[in-house]
């Protein structure tokens, strides 16, 4: 039995993210994937227009994929049986886990070389982390409201804690600088950009301290 035209675009979609993976946009044809795939350039062309295109759909697939794993852990967020502090500490290492795997590295490194020659960071930022993002800014500003937060813009705020999460670790291995990174050094980069965060946003600055749970512990 063939494939459904849906598990045909999927198969199509997984091949040529292995190709623009390995040889980059520029370097990558249509006449590449096609031959790849195996398939005749009108079935190609009948699911995406233009190379460009194409490689829109691969990396909107890619994030898609990978980021489910963020929206899971945004929707913990909202469990008040967790502590919120260690609820943000969760939602931290999940999306250090996630950010500095093997594969979103390679994704995160083939968007910023190619964002000015395909138009495709803009695109991006507003599907995956601008509207991750926002879901977390919500989550704040129902903090701020239950007297938890000091009131500010919570989507600041969240670019904040994003900031905080990213300043050692992402940064460093996005640029080469490190590599395999240990779950304790996640937990520790996901426990001070928390501690962090808690000292600029918290109301009752007494309550601080650090009492968060790493896993493992």
């Amino acid at each position: 039995m063939g494939l459904s035209k849906e598990d045909r675009r999927t198969h199509i979609l997984q091949k040529a993210t292995d190709i623009f993976l390995n040889h980059g946009y520029e370097r990558t044809s249509m006449d590449e994937v096609n031959e790849c795939i195996g398939c005749s350039k009108a079935t190609l062309y009948k699911y995406f227009s233009s190379k460009q295109e194409l490689f829109i759909n691969v990396i909107d697939h890619a994030v898609h994929t990978y980021t489910q794993v963020i929206i899971n852990a945004t929707a913990q967020l909202q469990n008040q049986k967790i502590d919120c502090w260690q609820s943000l500490h969760n939602f931290g290492v999940s999306y250090l886990n996630l950010h500095l795997s093997p594969m979103m590295m390679k994704i995160t490194r083939m968007i910023i070389a190619e964002c000015e020659h395909t138009g495709i960071g803009e695109l991006m930022y507003q599907r995956g982390p601008r509207k991750g993002w926002m879901t977390i800014s919500t989550h704040l500003q129902s903090l701020m409201e239950r007297g938890i937060l000091r009131h500010a813009d919570p989507f600041t705020a969240a670019m904040q804690f994003k900031g905080l999460l990213e300043s050692g670790l992402i940064d460093k291995q996005l640029r080469g600088a490190i590599s395999n990174v240990s779950e304790e050094e996640v937990q520790r980069q996901a426990t001070n950009a928390v501690d962090t965060f808690r000292r600029a946003y918290a109301i009752n600055q007494d309550a601080i301290s650090t009492n968060i749970t790493m896993e493992g512990n």
